[in-house]
């Protein structure tokens, strides 16, 4: 249909902008495509990673959020609770991870993203070093 070739065609220029690390271009090229067809989760997932490549972490949990919501398959709830664990929405991205630990006990990738939300939960305290740091001079 018309409506696809045109969202094939701002797909296309979003991809031509991110290659020129354009990543503001390539964004708003995508935000086209998202207003066209709404439906589609992977330009949520694709726009939401672009937003996160550029700091816009609530931007990003907002669009994994939408493509999550579209099609719940295990790499957005992934994606998902990476951007929720950076916005410090740590009780969505305690339900996220425990999840895709209860489907996919053994996958270290998602082992290590429950150890990264721990941390983030519980950080460690920085602990001041006691020795004296002053500089000795050794021209004498």
């Amino acid at each position: 249909s018309l409506k696809k070739g045109y969202v094939a065609g701002y797909q296309l220029r979003a991809q031509i902008a991110f290659d020129a690390k354009d990543y503001k271009e390539s964004i708003n090229q995508l935000s086209q495509a998202i207003v066209l067809n709404p439906q589609v989760s992977d330009l949520y997932v694709s726009r939401g990673m672009l937003y996160n490549q550029t700091g816009a972490y609530v931007d990003a949990a907002n669009d994994f959020r939408m493509a999550f919501n579209l099609n719940s398959n295990p790499n957005t709830a992934y994606l998902l609770a990476q951007a929720d664990i950076k916005i410090n929405a740590f009780e969505e991205a305690t339900t996220l991870v425990d999840a895709l630990v209860k489907a996919n006990p053994d996958n270290a990738d998602i082992k290590d993203l429950k150890d990264k939300l721990q941390q983030a939960k519980n950080p460690t305290p920085v602990v001041q070093p006691t020795t004296d740091t002053k500089k000795v001079d050794t021209k004498k």
